[in-house]
Parts: structure tokens; sequence; C-alpha cells
């Protein structure tokens, strides 16, 4: 299929109702249906979140978090850092927006917190020694501890948004963002 016709199909989806793309998604994922090759499925999940924030919309929420989660999923480490990154600033902004709903797919706050120190590598005592001196550090240690900042902002984002309540232990490793590369 031509480039043209993959960023008309793009558009077309964007333009519809949120439910059938979220139908339209369900049938690729399925087998149901086929997308072009080489499809823009991040610039899909970009303005599948553009239009959660900017209608405030659940459903094309949904959509963007399937999109990213499936864009990490599928990734290297580096590019699942940042599709996940984009996964969770959504479902904090959906959150501050509509809510917390506890066992919701999308608001639900615990999910954010569990997928936090579900990919912290290190025990907090490591982070707080290495981020006292983080300079002299080798680059992949430098690269944890950005990593680990980057999710650091975003449950700083929630807990300002006040959906969460803050916890020590949350509080503790929200101390050290500052400290971190």
């Amino acid at each position: 299929m031509a480039k043209p016709q993959k960023t008309e199909l793009l558009n077309q989806l964007l333009q519809r109702k949120p439910s059938q793309v979220e139908a339209w998604l369900q049938r690729v994922w399925s087998g149901q249906e086929k997308v072009p090759e080489g499809f823009n499925w991040l610039g899909f999940a970009e303005g599948a979140a553009f239009n959660a924030r900017s209608e405030t919309d659940l459903t094309w929420a949904k959509v963007a978090i399937s999109i990213y989660e499936d864009l990490a999923n599928h990734s290297k480490n580096s590019d699942r850092h940042s599709f996940m990154l984009s996964s969770l600033n959504l479902r904090v902004y959906m959150i501050a927006k509509l809510g917390v709903v506890p066992g919701d797919a999308i608001l639900n706050s615990d999910k954010i917190i569990h997928h936090f120190f579900s990919t912290v590598k290190f025990p907090y005592e490591w982070v707080e020694k290495k981020a006292s001196d983080w300079t002299r550090l080798e680059l992949k240690e430098i690269k944890e501890l950005r990593r680990i900042k980057n999710y650091l902002a975003v449950i700083r984002f929630l807990m300002e948004s006040g959906k969460h309540d803050c916890n020590q232990k949350l509080k503790d490793w929200l101390s050290l963002e500052e400290k971190l590369p």
C-alpha cells in the first residue's frame, strides 16, 4: 500500500468515534482485519492520546494506552521505556481529569505505582547512594537512574493531582527525583 493510503487510513481513524476505533483495533489484533505494512502505530497512538486529552475521552485514552503498551511489549528496551512513559503519563492525565476508579483499566492509580515498583531494578538504598555522586558512574548506571527519574516524574504528577495518597515509601523515592540525572 502506498504511503498516502497509510496516512489516509490514520487520518480517517482519528476522525471516527472512539468506540468505532476501539472496535477496529480489536478486529486488527484478533486478526479479523489487516493493517497496511508500515502503518504508523506511534503516530496513531499519539493522535489518539491528543484526542483523549482534548476531549477528555476515556475511550480515546484506552485506544492510545493499548497501542503504547503494545508498542512497548514489542520493542527493544530503550523504546519500551519511552512508550511506557507515554502510557503512564496519559493514565495520570486522565486520572487528574476524571478521578480514580479502583479496578478500572485506565483510572486505577495503583497500576501506576505498581508499574514503578515492578520496573525499578534496584533497592531505594542503592539508588540513593548512586544518586549522591552519579557523575562518577558508568553510562549504563546513569541511564538506569535517568529511567527511574522519568518514572518518578509521572508519580509526582499523580501525587500533585491529589488523586493518590503519598505514603512514606513514595515520599522517600520522590525525594530522590531532583538528585537523579
